[in-house]
């Protein structure tokens, strides 16, 4: 298996479309998901063994896909990617930063991992912020991994996501067969109907995964009426005050960005 040539891997970045990439391609007969979108196996759960991540998948399938949001955060996790399947192709997607830190607030707000405003959030948790530089993490990654590192922009699913999966599937080398609605917003920012239940539902999940009972887990998350029924959308826009101060945070990593992928991203500068 330390040779597989068709593992792609999604290591991130978070709150950039990996929800809706996985709902995309789960229709899509040429490519292998796990049960549940991430299975953290290269984070969390390496200690399982490379049978056990093997087994996530269905191996007559031409292509596999492991997502985790959360892999181009972790050295590690890298390096034991790089070791174990050194011809595994990874997937990153980029999203306006400053968008991408109120996205992050307004889930960590629903899940009560964060409390105040949002102003206060950015200096009370500097994580959101952290996680919200591209140009050092992205420098790595094509260090490590070249030309099997894809970068793709949240911009460009938004404005055309037909467009976009045909992109990703051309990349993962299968036809853009899916029976999904492309057009639907996946995980979309949102509110609890129930005062806590943003808090009790991340409890159950971990528990789920934590002792191996994804199958469940993926139903629940791939279960769009329940999640209307628990949770309501959450539309509020980022104000320009809080814009323009993330904005002079992030600008001089925006520019540097812009260069290492040889992309205009001065729309990134702007407010929407």
């Amino acid at each position: 298996m330390k040779n597989y040539k068709n593992l792609f891997i999604f290591i991130g970045f978070d709150k950039s479309g990996s929800t809706w990439l996985y709902n995309a391609l789960s229709s899509n007969t040429y490519v292998s998901l796990p049960r549940c979108k991430e299975t953290f196996y290269f984070d969390r759960f390496y200690s399982k063994g490379e049978n056990w991540f093997i087994k996530q998948f269905n191996v007559k399938k031409s292509v596999w896909l492991d997502i985790c949001h959360d892999y181009i955060f972790d050295d590690d996790a890298l390096g034991r990617i790089k070791k174990d399947f050194p011809n595994a192709h990874l997937i990153v997607f980029l999203r306006d930063p400053i968008e991408k830190c109120f996205s992050l607030y307004k889930f960590a707000k629903r899940n009560h991992t964060v409390s105040g405003n949002f102003r206060s959030c950015l200096e009370n948790n500097p994580g959101i912020i952290e996680r919200s530089f591209y140009a050092d993490r992205i420098s790595k990654i094509i260090f490590s991994f070249g030309k099997k590192a894809h970068f793709f922009f949240f911009d460009n699913l938004q404005k055309n996501p037909h467009s976009f999966y045909e992109e990703i599937c051309k990349t993962l080398n299968v036809p853009a067969i899916t029976k999904s609605n492309l057009s639907d917003k996946i995980n979309q920012s949102s509110s609890e109907r129930i005062y806590g239940f943003g808090f009790i539902a991340k409890f159950f999940a971990n528990f789920l995964r934590t002792y191996g009972f994804t199958k469940i887990l993926g139903y629940f998350k791939r279960n769009q009426l329940l999640f209307r029924f628990l949770f309501k959308s959450n539309e509020s826009k980022i104000d320009i005050k809080d814009h323009d101060y993330l904005l002079s945070i992030f600008i001089n990593d925006i520019e540097k960005t812009s260069k290492i992928l040889n992309t205009n991203l001065d729309h990134w500068k702007n407010y929407k």
